[in-house]
């Protein structure tokens, strides 16, 4: 069950759920030592796969976006 809390923290993690939230839970159903280490390899293994997915799959996506909105926004004017 500890382990699951850490796997289950993760892609909350990811999906920016409030970390205060799941941090009190896990210190709620596992106390203090046990679910401070759940906690935090969950948080930091979140966290490392929050900037992976932000580093591969969104930063592709970035440049497409600001080139659409900046040819739209210095359009000449006719």
């Amino acid at each position: 069950m500890r382990m699951f809390w850490a796997v289950a923290y993760i892609p909350l993690t990811v999906l920016a759920v409030s970390a205060l939230i799941l941090t009190l839970g896990g210190g709620y159903l596992f106390g203090l030592p046990v679910g401070t280490v759940a906690d935090s390899i969950g948080a930091t293994v979140g966290a490392g796969a929050a900037f992976l997915l932000g580093r591969t799959l969104v930063l592709a996506y970035i440049p497409l976006t600001v080139l659409a909105v900046s040819a739209s926004v210095l359009k000449p004017a006719p």
